[in-house]
């Protein structure tokens, strides 16, 4: 070991080595804390960058679950409704076919305007209606059953006006 540390080569640069480690270190540390940049070191912002950043993926897997559950009840709860409920308009010379996304067994409209008064039924067999104007009867050939819900067709009139707007309730 004596002879090791009498060689002058083998001590300068052990000694060197030595010196500049703790130069590094102790400029590396001196220089990191005393950065200072709008009132802030650089340590407590990679402080406040790294707690904030923990918080905000904690807070956004928070809110992820929330919602996935939400989800989860409201698929939950619409599976459980045997029936939907909704709203369209029809017009002159169009075919109208709200898609429920499922082959309802019924369906149930009945007009919401004032100047026009019907009620009709939609069944896997056929459509049956109620109107003030012509009673009851068969109205098939206006409202038809289709595998993801209704259609209406072969509406007309002479100004090409005609709109009728419709709540439906259509059961699975």
């Amino acid at each position: 070991m004596k002879k090791v540390f009498k060689n002058p080569v083998v001590t300068f640069i052990l000694g060197a080595l030595i010196f500049s480690s703790i130069s590094v270190y102790a400029a590396h540390k001196y220089a990191a804390s005393n950065i200072t940049y709008k009132d802030t070191t650089l340590d407590q912002a990679l402080n406040t960058l790294y707690t904030t950043q923990n918080t905000t993926v904690s807070s956004q897997t928070t809110q992820i679950n929330s919602l996935q559950q939400q989800v989860t009840e409201l698929t939950a709860a619409a599976a459980e409704k045997d029936y939907v409920t909704g709203s369209f308009k029809i017009n002159a010379g169009t075919t109208n076919s709200p898609d429920l996304g499922f082959y309802p067994s019924k369906v149930i409209l009945y007009a919401t305007d004032t100047n026009v008064r019907n009620f009709i039924i939609i069944s896997r067999n056929g459509s049956n209606g109620f109107d003030t104007a012509g009673g009851i009867g068969n109205t098939s050939e206006w409202y038809v059953m289709t595998s993801n819900g209704f259609k209406t067709q072969g509406f007309s009139s002479n100004d090409h006006e005609l709109k009728i707007s419709y709540t439906y309730y259509a059961f699975r």
